[in-house]
């Protein structure tokens, strides 16, 4: 039987179900149209709208580079005309992704917790090993997803904390590394304690 999203989820790790979704998109990007999709979920053994989640995926979550995105567009588009559609639907879904992909919210807040706790917990590995374990494009992924986590306070303080000591101990610029930290920490405090203002009220 085909798997779906929820096999897929409770089967794989965070990282393999990434790497999944990277090598779905980049094989789809190099295959005919008219046999992509068919190919695929029989190569992978997925349902269509797993196939199809898994596209998504690895656009919004910057899995694979722009040209792979409009590679995934073009071909998307192409199959739809040939079937009779105008092609809108796609035009418009696939705005939709990449703006969703510019503002980094498609991750969600258990995803970025266990991606932030596993920079945390791991000082011995570089911005880039991380990004590339996770299949990001690039190490500003990580660095937003970062940012998102502690700001908006997804991890404890105990992760928090080995963050900042991990940067710090790396630091090629230990004065503008402090200041940045200085400045994120005034920024969490004051989102924990409206946070809180906010949960009180009820």
């Amino acid at each position: 039987m085909a798997r779906n999203s929820l096999v897929l989820k409770s089967t794989l790790s965070l990282d393999e179900f990434y790497r999944l979704s990277k090598q779905v998109a980049v094989f789809y990007s190099k295959t005919v149209p008219s046999t992509a999709r068919t190919k695929i979920m029989e190569k992978f053994d997925l349902t269509e709208s797993t196939f199809y989640t898994l596209l998504e995926i690895a656009i919004t979550h910057h899995l694979v580079d722009d040209a792979v995105v409009e590679k995934i567009r073009e071909k998307t588009l192409a199959n739809q005309k040939s079937h009779g559609n105008t092609g809108y639907y796609s035009t418009v879904k696939y705005n939709n992704l990449k703006e969703t992909r510019r503002n980094y919210s498609a991750f969600s807040k258990k995803d970025i917790k266990y991606i932030a706790t596993y920079f945390a917990e791991h000082p011995e590995k570089s911005k880039s090993q991380i990004s590339s374990f996770f299949s990001f494009t690039n190490t500003k992924v990580l660095d937003q997803l970062l940012k998102k986590a502690c700001l908006e306070i997804i991890i404890s303080d105990k992760v928090y904390k080995k963050i900042v000591s991990r940067s710090v101990s790396t630091s090629q610029n230990l004065n503008t590394t402090m200041t940045f930290f200085e400045e994120l920490t005034r920024k969490r405090i004051a989102a924990k304690e409206q946070k809180q203002d906010s949960t009180s009220a009820f």
